[in-house]
Parts: C-alpha cells; sequence; structure tokens
C-alpha cells in the first residue's frame, strides 16, 4: 500500500490564520521546509499525527493552537494519495469547548462530502495507530527515548508493519468458526446446562487468575525496584563511614560469591534429581526388578494390537487351530484392547531409560550437603551485614535506622508477592498438594480443569473432532507467527547494525537485541544504558529505516529537526542513508542544518525547497526555491545549534 502526502493547510491554527502548503498530485521524492524555531514545525508534525492516528488532545492542548482569545474555532486538513486515490482529512478544532472533530473526504473532486471520523482503507485504518504513528512522523523527542518505545513498541511495530496481526486474525475465524458450532449444537441438545455453566466457570476463573497473575507481577517488579533503590540508600548511608564502608565491601562481595554458588548447586542437584536411581539404591534396584520382569513378559511386543490383526489374517492360530470368520472377527474386535503403536514406543523408552539409568546416592548427597553449607555462610553473611547496619545506628544514625526498617517492610512485602505469584504459577505436583491448592487458585490446574471440562463439552456436543483440529490449526498458527516474528526482528536488527557502523565509528554501538525496547550495546559495554542525543537520533534513524525498508507499507517519512545534534560527518551520513529507503521525505529544518545535511540535496533532481516565515504582523511567507532556502538566515537557530551540540 503506498500512501504519500500531498499538501496540508492550516486555519487559524496558532500563527497561521490561512496558509497553504501544496506538494502538487505527483509529490517530489524530498521536500525541505525551512522554519525558524517556535513558528510551527512542531505544530505541524503533532497536527499530522492527530488527523493520520486515534491520538487523542487534552483540553489544554487544543486551546493551545488558538491564535487569539477572539478565535473560536480553528481547522487542519490533510491532504493524502492512498494507492493513486485522492482522500482529505479534516480536524477541526473547537476551542470554547477545548474538543476535536476528525471528517473524511475521499470524492473524486474538492467540493466533495464529507464523512464523520478518520475513514481510510481497512488495513490503513488499523495500522495507524498513535504509537506507529510516531515512527514516521518523527519528531526529536522520539529520538531521545528510541531504547524504550514503550512496553513492547519496538517489536510490536514489526508485527504491525509485516502484517503479522493477520495470523492473529486468523486464530480468531477459528475459534468462531468452533464457537459457531458449539451454539448450535447447544440449541438443539439438551441436559447440557450444568455442563456448559462449569466450562465457561472455568474460562472466567482462568481468566480472572491470569489478570491477577499480571498485576501480581508487577507488584514483584516495581516493589524490587523499591528494595533495591532502600538498600542503595543504607548502603551509601553505611558508606559515609570509611570502616563501615569497606567492610560492607568486603560482605557484599562475599555475598555475591554466596549467591553464585547457591545458584550453581541448585541447578546441578535438580539435574541430579531427574535421574530417580541417583537418590537412593533401594529406587535403583527396584527399577531395575521392573526393567527385568517388562523383558520377561516381552513386553510391549506381544501385547501389541498390530500383533493381533496380524494374526486375525493367518490360516492358523498360534495354537495350531484353525481361524474361521468367527475367530477372525472376535479377534480383530478385540485387538483395540491391547497397546497400540505410540503406547508401544513409550514402554520401549522406558525400558531403555532404565536400563542406561545410573545411580550414585553419594554424589548427590555430597551436593546436598555442600548446598546445606553455603546457604549456612549465606546467613552468617548477612548477619554481618546487619550487625554493620546495627553498629551505624548504635552510633546514632537515626535515617539508617529508618532506612532499614522501610527496607524490612519493602522486603517483606516482596516476599508476600512472590508467594503469591509462586501459588498462581507453581506446575509442581509437590507444592500443589502441598499447600491445598485448588483450580481456583493456581493457573496450571485451573488450565487442566478447563481442558477437562473443553473436552467434557465438545463431547457432549459431538464437536470434539473440530475442537482438535482448531487447537492443531490455533497452535500452528502461533508457531508460525512467533518464528515469523523472530525472524524478522533478527533482519531489522542486523540491518539496523550495519547501518550503525557508518553513522557512529567512533564508539561502535549496536543493538543487541529487539524486544520491549532496542537494548543497546557496544564493543566495550555489553549493556549501553545511555547514549548522546546524537547517538540517540543515529540509532533511531538506523532502525527506522531498516524498520521500513523492506515494508509492504509504502509510507511517507517526516522527522523535525533531522541533524541538529549531529556533527557535519554524521549529518551526510544520515543525509545519504534516510532519503534513499523512503518514496517520500519532508524534512523540517532549520537554518543551521543547511551544512552538512540540507546542502547533500542541493543538486538532487526532484528536490524541493520551501522556506516559511511568519511576520510579526502573523502573516506568513512562503519562498519557493534553493536560492531563498540558502539565503535564509536565522540567529535564534544558530543558537539552538550550538546548545544542542
Amino acid at each position: 500500500m503506498d500512501v504519500r502526502i500531498l499538501g496540508w493547510r492550516y486555519q487559524n491554527i496558532r500563527g497561521m490564520r490561512d496558509v497553504t502548503i501544496d506538494l502538487g498530485d505527483q509529490p517530489p521524492r524530498w521536500t525541505l521546509i525551512q522554519m525558524p524555531n517556535g513558528t510551527g514545525k512542531t505544530t505541524t508534525l503533532t497536527l499530522m499525527r492527530v488527523a493520520l492516528s486515534d491520538e487523542e488532545l487534552s483540553v489544554p492542548n487544543i486551546r493551545s493552537f488558538r491564535p487569539d482569545d477572539q478565535t473560536d474555532a480553528g481547522e487542519f486538513q490533510l491532504r493524502l494519495s492512498v494507492d493513486g486515490e485522492r482522500c482529505w482529512l479534516f480536524v477541526k478544532f473547537d476551542y470554547d469547548t477545548g474538543t476535536l472533530r476528525r471528517f473524511t473526504s475521499r470524492a473524486a473532486t474538492d467540493a466533495g462530502g464529507l464523512e464523520a471520523g478518520r475513514r481510510l482503507k481497512g488495513n490503513l485504518q488499523d495500522l495507524l495507530t498513535q504509537a506507529f504513528t510516531r515512527l514516521f512522523i518523527f519528531d526529536g523527542e522520539l529520538a531521545k527515548s528510541i531504547r524504550d518505545l514503550g512496553k513492547d513498541e519496538a517489536a510490536r511495530a514489526i508485527h504491525t508493519l509485516y502484517r503479522l496481526d493477520r495470523v492473529d486474525h486468523l486464530r480468531g475465524a477459528v475459534q468462531r468458526v468452533l464457537q459457531s458450532e458449539q451454539e448450535a449444537k447447544a440449541k438443539t441438545e439438551r441436559g447440557l446446562g450444568n455442563l456448559t455453566g462449569r466450562y465457561k466457570t472455568a474460562q472466567s476463573t482462568l481468566e480472572e487468575l491470569k489478570q491477577r497473575k499480571a498485576v501480581v507481577h508487577d507488584l514483584v517488579e516495581s516493589t524490587k525496584d523499591v528494595v533495591s533503590k532502600l538498600q542503595t540508600q543504607k548502603n551509601d548511608r553505611i558508606s559515609m563511614d570509611s570502616d563501615a564502608r569497606r567492610r560492607l565491601v568486603d560482605a557484599t562481595q562475599a555475598k555475591a560469591e554466596v549467591d553464585v554458588k547457591i545458584v550453581g548447586l541448585n541447578k546441578d542437584l535438580l539435574s541430579m534429581s531427574r535421574n530417580p536411581a541417583v537418590l537412593a539404591d533401594r529406587i535403583r534396584t527396584r527399577l531395575t526388578a521392573l526393567g527385568s520382569r517388562l523383558h520377561q513378559l516381552k513386553l510391549p511386543k506381544t501385547t501389541s494390537a498390530e500383533f493381533f490383526r496380524e494374526l486375525a489374517l493367518a490360516k492358523d492360530c498360534i495354537c495350531g487351530r484353525p481361524i474361521g470368520d468367527t475367530e477372525r472377527e472376535v479377534i480383530t474386535s478385540r485387538a483395540s484392547e491391547y497397546l497400540a503403536e505410540n503406547e508401544m514406543g513409550v514402554i520401549n523408552a522406558m525400558k531403555n531409560a532404565l536400563r542406561n539409568s545410573a545411580s550414585d546416592p553419594v554424589q548427590f548427597d555430597g551436593k546436598l550437603d555442600s548446598l546445606v553449607c553455603t546457604m549456612r555462610d549465606r546467613r552468617e553473611v548477612n548477619q554481618l551485614l546487619d550487625k554493620i547496619a546495627a553498629e551505624r545506628e548504635e552510633a546514632g544514625d537515626a535515617e539508617l535506622e529508618h532506612l532499614r526498617e522501610e527496607l524490612r517492610i519493602k522486603e517483606g512485602d516482596l516476599r508476600g508477592y512472590q508467594e503469591e505469584f509462586r501459588q498462581l504459577t507453581t506446575s509442581s505436583r509437590v507444592e500443589q498438594d502441598q499447600f491445598g491448592f485448588d483450580w481456583k487458585r493456581n493457573i496450571p490446574l485451573c488450565e487442566a480443569e478447563l481442558e477437562e471440562k473443553a473436552r467434557q463439552y465438545n463431547a457432549a456436543l459431538r464437536t470434539m473432532r473440530l475442537h482438535d483440529q482448531s487447537e492443531f490449526v490455533a497452535n500452528l498458527l502461533r508457531e508460525i507467527e512467533e518464528r515469523a516474528s523472530t525472524k524478522l526482528r533478527d533482519r531489522v536488527q542486523i540491518a539496523t547494525n550495519i547501518k550503525l557502523e557508518s553513522l557512529i565509528p567512533g564508539e561502535p554501538i549496536r543493538v543487541a537485541r529487539i524486544g520491549k525496547a532496542l537494548e543497546l550495546a557496544s564493543d566495550l559495554r555489553k549493556s549501553k544504558e545511555s547514549v548522546s542525543e546524537g547517538q540517540g537520533l543515529a540509532v533511531a534513524y538506523a532502525f527506522l529505516a531498516s524498520l521500513f525498508q523492506d515494508a509492504p507499507y509504502r509510507l511517507p517519512f517526516v522527522v523535525d529537526s533531522p541533524a541538529v545534534s549531529l556533527d557535519t560527518r554524521v549529518r551526510r551520513e544520515v543525509a545519504d542513508l534516510i532519503p534513499g529507503l523512503f518514496e517520500q521525505v519532508i524534512f523540517f529544518v532549520i537554518s543551521s542544518e543547511r551544512e552538512g545535511f540540507a546542502d547533500s540535496f542541493y543538486g538532487r533532481p526532484g528536490a524541493r525547497f520551501i522556506t516559511m516565515e511568519s511576520a510579526p504582523n502573523g502573516v506568513t511567507s512562503i519562498a519557493e526555491g534553493i536560492e531563498a532556502f540558502k539565503a535564509f538566515h536565522s540567529e535564534e537557530d544558530q543558537s539552538v545549534e550550538q546548545a544542542s551540540l
């Protein structure tokens, strides 16, 4: 889908009473609009995003567009071409009430009628959300926060732009087919009232448990942050005394070493405990006896259903008597009572595991003793840390006493949240039985309950086969979506890092992972926590260019002050990188960005240059052409550039 911006118009928007920018029905590939700071660049980008997306504005923001107290209404029009068809998006402001209304015109002429709301082609209507539109109507704020686009905005942008959301729609369609069949059957079947009620109760209970899990997870994470900050404040307070600081550093290092050792021992014990024979010689002996018994009985071969099916085809039974039609029918009908091929595979695997199991309880006991000793060491280190803090309190540090008490309370809260999360999510049968969990309190048990109720429900409705088919298709679609998403993220990540090699050669910064946000790293650090404004802008350009370059949507790229915080060399790199990846680019620049960036377009055919300036009397002048663009100068813009550099 190809989207182009053909122009826009302001009416009673701040200093622009009636201003039209017309890029023509065949807009140039590169348009550079030069405007001094404070004359409407940010306003224009905001209005474009509001027109294109579902973004809402607060009452103060709407009223901030008001040019004077006497004006009660304003309007912004955005003219588009969508796959060659013209479209007008209108945003009408009522300054008195602080509200806005959207309209769309898709008629063949400018005099066409208006439809209420934003009316775009189906796919485009869903694509242009508030968050996604910020990725191509691009201001400096996104560059500064490019490492944290939102909870999972970076991955979601890839998911949406490359139409992986259609897989979600397919999964929904599969579920709707199943639900429709179930509802149709339920109308004609009797005695399903109680079964339906139990099925829906399990559904609603599972949803409530999952919602609670999400809430508790957030509480755990937020409380961890609070505990970490309080711990840091407490340590900083203790460290005000040089002797206490030295002891605190030693104890903290010892605690870290003990914690690492405990993690390793737990991992070893968990791995060893998966082999029951390791736990005790008695278990080993009994398992070996079971394996020998299976071998003596020649299981599972002699109890195979296939064995009896083959026997029914023979002339004589293994006892020597002839097999007639009656005997053949009985043998065939009873074959299903014996092991099937998949069940034979399970028993064969079990026999193999019994033959190859090893037993070394001494090694397991040794690991267990080491864990007990190490946990004792951790208690001693914790007691030492508490002692250091107590000594400082006894010296009269009231602030430290307050911090320790607050930390104690928050650590108690954290343990409570972690325990609740464990109760909600544990799949261990031992823990479930030990604490008396039932399906109304534990997600894995509730999922099992729901699965059982679903099977009963679908069996009663004679739709079990359809249910199984829908589950198979849904799982297959989910796997397709996950694999495609992973491959697309990897491709965008690789392309981004290739571009960063030329944009930031001094300190090689790269994208380490595209997950909930862009996680950065460098050759010197696995995690790059902060970057300069110029580096952030370069990362933003590299990521966005890589994101859009192979997408099925061709969208215009609009950016405010694209190079104000970049040095001249990087400006030229950006000027070469970004424009070639988009069919239409609109840059809003200030005069100080001409050197190294705007001047890179002077010799390019198809580039258009527009200079806008508002006079003190409120009249906005528009000058076309490269000469006016070169001649314009603003002292304020030069000051802005110096401050940013």
